[in-house]
């Protein structure tokens, strides 16, 4: 993706404000959506809600995405209702 972005950092040594690059494509980050996914009774939900811990059907989620220390992609799933 090549996009850079200034995260904050609290702790240790290293304390302060860091540029950092997101090693991450469009596929990678739909793939991670994808993972997921589940299919019950022929009804797809979007994964479990990060906040409530019940599923979301699918056109009802809302995603955070994070990057770790390393600039790999996190995704967690929420409703939308419980993001916002």
């Amino acid at each position: 993706m090549g996009k850079v972005i200034e995260t904050l950092c609290l702790n240790g040594p290293n304390a302060g404000i860091h540029k950092l690059e997101l090693d991450y494509t469009q596929e990678q980050e739909d793939e991670a959506k994808r993972k997921l996914e589940t299919k019950i009774n022929g009804v797809i939900y979007a994964g479990w809600c990060r906040d409530c811990n019940t599923l979301i059907v699918k056109g009802q989620e809302a995603y955070l995405k994070n990057v770790d220390g390393l600039g790999k992609l996190q995704v967690d799933v929420f409703h939308k209702h419980c993001l916002y």
